[in-house]
């Protein structure tokens, strides 16, 4: 059986796909909070989600310095915003989310492959930098977001607005 991740809201059921490797990789991990959520069963067969959704608040906007390099194979599925719960600091030439706080983000929402979300971990620095962490947006959508814990956050300024486009 194939399950998708709590609050998906696509056009419908997600198609499995035969990800061996993937598997090996994923269970060998230390630590599943930057993985997508994925389901084994017998040892020959692993089933990984082959789309989700990401919300983006900072240098992956569109028109922003990230996004042609990282998402511009992505599907945007709108703009969006955090519920108010959150601060956005500026840590110079990128920001930082962080929970706590009664910020409403803006941001964008984009659809992603496992590949995308993958590449989307490693400019992040996750897990070690930020955090993904499967979040309700205003809207009511859910998306994976890249948030970063308060103790790295020396010299950081907090971004008035809550826009990193009109910091």
């Amino acid at each position: 059986m194939v399950s998708s991740l709590p609050g998906w809201q696509g056009g419908g059921p997600r198609t499995p796909v035969h990800k061996t490797d993937a598997c090996d990789r994923l269970s060998s991990a230390a630590d599943s909070r930057c993985v997508l959520s994925h389901r084994c069963g017998l040892s020959e067969l692993c089933v990984e989600e082959p789309v989700d959704r990401v919300f983006v608040y900072g240098t992956l906007l569109r028109g922003e310095s990230n996004h042609e390099v990282w998402l511009a194979a992505a599907r945007f599925i709108g703009a969006d915003r955090t519920e108010a719960c959150f601060t956005l600091f500026s840590l110079g030439e990128y920001p930082a989310l962080v929970h706590g706080g009664e910020q409403s983000v803006p941001g964008e929402v984009f659809e992603v492959s496992p590949a995308q979300l993958a590449r989307l971990d490693e400019l992040e620095e996750c897990p070690g930098f930020y955090d993904r962490q499967w979040i309700r947006l205003a809207s009511g959508r859910e998306a994976w977001v890249y948030t970063l814990h308060v103790d790295l956050l020396q010299g950081a300024r907090v971004i008035v607005s809550g826009s990193w486009r009109s910091r």
